[in-house]
């Protein structure tokens, strides 16, 4: 495997897992994504849709899924594209399954790294194929609407599962704050939960972002969560309200 690639992008949430993922309306994305996983049919599967919706907790909890199952995992966050360079790709087919998260990041790259990207991520899927190693991907538009320049590329991102991932009912946003608090160990009363959701209604990825942070002032200061000890901890995001 590449030197290139660092531990952190292996696996980097255990806590987001298949056990308290919320289907509903992506119910048949989350039965073909286990398929793909166990090898039953296509071995890729492309995911996109908007920020919230779910792409990257799909991902961390496959990496859970085949961790719990001895096998090696490596997820790639294309949020952090200006720690990654293309050569990171080098050597994941040797891996079990490979999650590259957020891939519309490499089209705000220079038209030259543009280009060596496509390559590299041509060549990988390559090898994916020929090795059998499952291969899931997100973005954030469809595969044609990506901006990509390198046709066979565009040609192989459509090979296999393509699924738009559908936003959650507002009733189930409070679920998964709950349920990911629990995994870290806090109590999220309602009325707590609630008060995150009607300053960030839209975008469950932020707000789980927020809870790790509490999660760690809690335990430094030995607090339960609050509203008050949500606009003390959070006052850049929350300041004067």
């Amino acid at each position: 495997m590449s030197a290139q690639l660092p531990l952190a992008f292996r696996w980097q949430v255990p806590s987001q897992s298949f056990s308290n993922y919320i289907a509903k309306s992506n119910q048949t994305v989350y039965q073909t994504l286990l398929q793909v996983l166990d090898k039953k049919e296509e071995l890729s599967m492309y995911l996109w849709g908007e920020s919230g919706t779910g792409k990257s907790h799909l991902l961390q909890a496959a990496c859970q899924y085949a961790s719990a199952r001895n096998q090696i995992p490596v997820y790639l966050p294309f949020s952090q594209l200006q720690h990654i360079s293309p050569d990171a790709l080098d050597g994941l087919e040797t891996v079990d399954l490979v999650c590259l998260d957020d891939i519309q990041q490499i089209t705000s790259s220079s038209p030259a790294m543009l280009l060596e990207w496509e390559q590299a991520l041509f060549g990988l899927f390559n090898r994916l194929h020929e090795n059998q190693v499952p291969l899931l991907i997100t973005a954030n538009t469809q595969v044609q609407s990506l901006g990509l320049n390198l046709e066979d590329l565009v040609s192989r991102l459509s090979w296999g599962y393509s699924f738009k991932l559908e936003p959650l009912p507002e009733n189930c946003k409070r679920i998964i704050l709950q349920k990911y608090a629990t995994s870290l160990g806090l109590s999220l009363p309602d009325k707590v939960a609630d008060y995150l959701l009607s300053h960030h209604p839209e975008n469950l990825k932020q707000l789980i972002i927020y809870l790790d942070k509490l999660n760690y002032a809690s335990l430094a200061k030995k607090r339960r969560l609050s509203i008050p000890f949500i606009r003390e901890v959070l006052n850049d995001r929350f300041s004067g309200e």
